[in-house]
C-alpha cells in the first residue's frame, strides 16, 4: 500500500516524508518496507522482536483506562536515526532475533493475560502500516483496545487512516525544526505539527511525550509553539516530560525536565515527568483536578490510587 510506480524498476514509498525511490530489492530508510515487481512490500509482517505485558502508564498513557494491563509489542526498524534512543538494538537494526506472530496469535496472548489492550510501541509501529492495520481489526473484533506509541512522522493520507481504526495514541514530541533535525537527522518537522493537530482535532484519544535531551539549544523557549498548539487546540491534553537517559558524560540533571514542566503546567492541566525521583517530585505524577484542585489520581511508579473527587473529573478521563 502507498507506492507509486516510477519506472519498470523503481517505486516510491509514499507512506512516510522521506518517500524514498526504490529499485526492486531495495529497502527504504526505515529498513523493513522494500520494493517488489509488483510495488512496496512490509517485509517484516508479523516479525516481533520485543513483547512484554505492562502498566498502560509505562507507555506513557495517564488518562486512558488507568490502571489496565497493556500487551506491548515491538518490531524492527524506524522512520527516523533519533540520537539516545532507548531502544536502538532493534529501531536502527533489523539483524536481531524475532518470532512470527499472526494477529490472531497476538490477540490470544492478550486475552490469555487478561491484557485490556494490545499496545504497538518500543520501535515505530507506523511503518508497519499494513500489520498495525490488521491487528486493529482484529484487536476490537475480540473486544481489546488498540494504542500506539509514535513518532507521527507519516503522511496524511496514511495517518488519517490509522486515526479512524486506534483507540488512543501517545505522540513523542522531538522538538522544534533545529532540535527535530539535530535529534532525528530528519527534516520536515512541520510534519509533525500537522500530525498532532490533526490528532487533536479527532475524536481519539492524545497523550504526548516531550523527550527532554541535553542539547544547549533545547531550551524553554523551544516549547512555545508546541504549547501555544496545545492550548489552541486542545488544552486538557494530557502531556509527560520524558528524562532521557544518556552516557556518563552527558547525563541530564533533573532541573531541565523540571523547568519543562514548570514551563508547561503554567498553561496547561494536565502536565507530567517521568524519571525524576526526589522526594518533591511526586507531584510530577500526580492527577489534579483542575475543577475541585484536588489530587484525584495519585502515581507511585506504575501504581495507581484514585480518590474521590467532584463529578466532573470524569470528563478529563477515558475508562474511569
Amino acid at each position: 500500500m502507498y507506492s507509486h510506480h516510477i519506472d519498470q524498476n523503481t517505486y516510491q514509498c509514499e507512506l512516510c516524508p522521506h518517500l524514498c525511490k526504490l529499485q526492486v530489492g531495495q529497502f527504504g530508510k526505515c529498513l523493513v518496507r522494500k520494493a517488489i515487481d509488483d510495488g512496496i512490500t512490509l517485509d517484516a509482517y508479523g516479525k516481533i522482536t520485543t513483547i512484554a505485558i505492562e502498566p498502560i502508564e509505562k507507555k506513557p498513557f495517564y488518562h486512558f483506562y488507568p490502571g489496565i494491563k497493556t500487551l506491548s509489542i515491538g518490531f524492527s526498524g524506524c522512520s527516523l536515526k533519533c540520537k539516545d534512543c532507548a531502544n536502538i538494538a532493534i529501531s536502527q537494526n533489523i539483524d536481531v532475533d524475532y518470532k512470527y506472530f499472526s494477529t490472531g496469535g497476538i490477540v490470544q496472548l492478550a486475552l490469555e493475560n487478561k491484557c485490556k489492550s494490545v499496545c504497538m510501541t518500543y520501535n515505530e509501529p507506523l511503518i508497519y502500516f499494513e500489520f498495525l492495520m490488521d491487528l486493529a481489526e482484529k484487536s476490537h473484533h475480540n473486544d481489546l483496545l488498540f494504542i500506539l506509541k509514535t513518532n507521527a512522522y507519516i503522511e496524511r493520507q496514511p495517518w488519517k487512516n490509522i486515526l479512524d481504526i486506534v483507540d488512543a495514541i501517545n505522540i513523542d514530541y522531538k522538538g522544534p525544526s533545529q532540535i527535530f533535525s539535530l535529534v532525528t537527522g530528519s527534516v520536515d518537522d512541520y510534519v509533525i505539527y500537522d500530525r498532532i493537530v490533526e490528532a487533536l482535532e479527532s475524536d481519539k484519544h492524545i497523550e504526548i511525550s516531550i523527550p527532554v535531551y541535553n542539547e544547549p539549544e533545547y531550551t524553554i523557549k523551544s516549547l512555545e509553539l508546541f504549547r501555544a498548539l496545545i492550548i489552541i487546540y486542545k488544552k486538557n491534553t494530557p502531556c509527560h516530560c520524558l528524562k532521557i537517559f544518556q552516557d556518563n558524560e552527558n547525563t541530564l540533571s533533573d532541573e531541565k525536565s523540571k523547568e519543562f514542566y514548570d514551563y508547561l503546567s503554567k498553561k496547561l492541566p494536565f502536565v507530567y515527568a517521568h524519571n525524576i525521583f526526589g522526594k518533591n517530585d511526586i507531584k510530577c505524577r500526580q492527577t489534579v483536578c483542575p475543577d475541585c484542585k484536588k489530587v484525584v489520581i495519585e502515581r507511585n511508579a506504575f501504581d495507581v490510587k484514585f480518590n474521590k473527587c467532584c463529578e466532573q473529573s470524569k470528563k478529563y478521563f477515558i475508562g474511569v
